[in-house]
């Protein structure tokens, strides 16, 4: 499966003088070494998964395979967090044509190996078929064998993503049917909460079918910050946690170039409420899924990403 370093130009910007409290991600972000076995015990390491046959396959709007790249660009002047934390980044996926299974394991092995010494995934999409590629890493050795326990998912979302795996393989929208027949078949408990799910982006069959998985989900509300806690007690309890945002839980107002837009998603605000879910539930895995920069032409859906990026490496920054 192709994999590529993440572009030459992808990380710079701002130099505000030798004051190390000045500096910026772009001066921070180290190449990963992939061949290396030396322990990186809480690193943070940033993989581009630029894949998004998955969105087309799913009838979506495309673009999201070059959201990797626009979105380092707009991580790259955001300042270190005050508590010192490495950045390293593991360059791209690629998918193979039109394939997007072996785009999922692909990443999925490159996460496992990075989580094997000690590091943290911060995954930036692609389409939401990522969610599964990184859960996988997340719930094997080296991509396909089990770890002991459960690997729960937390899915910011507007969709279920929980379709039935057509003929011709997954797409964006398959990753929580993944997840629960992988766990079916390899004796595992699939523990998944959806916040922030919209009734009118999901069928009642979705809705049904999510039941029937044992999937819970809960609308916008839930991600308010009064609600938060108490959204996530259940996952809160598992000793891995892999947490996804798909942008289009946000208001079209904030992140136009997705995929699927959402009129009536959530706020900025819900920001503190992935800090909180950091706080509260041992989250070793983050994704940012379904920027599409073409569709995004003033960059407002790029800078929330960005945003968000850096809200989860500054709560990462503060675990001990």
């Amino acid at each position: 499966m192709p994999w590529r370093p993440a572009a030459d130009d992808a990380w710079s910007g701002r130099d505000d003088g030798n004051d190390p409290r000045a500096r910026r991600w772009h001066q921070a972000v180290q190449p990963w070494d992939w061949d290396s076995r030396d322990a990186a015990q809480g690193t943070v390491v940033i993989i581009g998964y630029a894949v998004d046959a998955g969105v087309r396959r799913n009838k979506g709007r495309s673009g999201a395979a070059e959201g990797p790249t626009t979105l380092r660009r707009a991580c790259s002047n955001l300042p270190c967090p005050a508590h010192p934390i490495a950045l390293a980044d593991g360059g791209d996926v690629v998918a193979d044509g039109d394939g997007v299974l072996g785009a999922q394991e692909e990443l999925a092995r490159r996460v496992s190996s990075a989580q094997a010494r000690g590091a943290r995934t911060l995954v930036f999409g692609g389409g939401h078929d990522v969610a599964f590629g990184h859960w996988l890493g997340l719930a094997t050795h080296d991509g396909s064998t089990p770890r002991d326990g459960v690997t729960a998912s937390v899915n910011l979302d507007a969709h279920l993503d929980n379709r039935p795996v057509p003929a011709e393989g997954p797409n964006s929208g398959t990753s929580y049917s993944q997840m629960q027949s992988w766990c079916s078949a390899h004796g595992r408990s699939f523990a998944a909460l959806a916040l922030g799910i919209q009734r009118a982006s999901n069928t009642a069959a979705l809705l049904a079918r999510a039941q029937e998985q044992g999937y819970a989900w809960q609308g916008p509300a839930s991600l308010a910050p009064d609600r938060i806690d108490a959204s996530l007690a259940a996952i809160a309890r598992h000793d891995r946690v892999h947490l996804t945002v798909d942008l289009d839980c946000f208001a079209a107002a904030y992140a136009p170039g997705v995929s699927a837009p959402t009129p009536l998603g959530v706020g900025p605000e819900a920001a503190e409420s992935i800090r909180r879910c950091i706080a509260l539930c041992r989250v070793c895995g983050a994704d940012l899924a379904e920027l599409a920069p073409a569709l995004d032409p003033d960059g407002r859906t790029a800078r929330l990403a960005a945003a968000l990026a850096f809200e989860i490496v500054d709560a990462w920054s503060t675990l001990r």
